[in-house]
C-alpha cells in the first residue's frame, strides 16, 4: 500500500505506508465509531408475583 506525498518541487510520489500506521490508523477509525467500547447493557423486566396464602 503506498501513499501519495508532494515534494517541494510540487511532482508527486508514491511512498510506502508501514504497517505500524495502517494499524494506527484502523484503531483510530475503530474508536471513532466506538467498535472497541466495553459497555453492556441488558434491560429486561421480569414480572413479580405475590401471593398471599392466609
Amino acid at each position: 500500500m503506498t501513499s501519495a506525498v508532494v515534494t517541494k518541487d510540487g511532482e508527486v510520489i508514491q511512498v510506502p505506508v508501514s504497517v505500524k500506521d495502517r494499524l494506527k490508523a484502523a484503531e483510530l477509525l475503530c474508536k471513532t465509531h466506538g467498535a472497541f467500547k466495553q459497555e453492556l447493557s441488558i434491560s429486561e423486566t421480569i414480572p413479580v408475583i405475590i401471593r398471599d396464602n392466609i
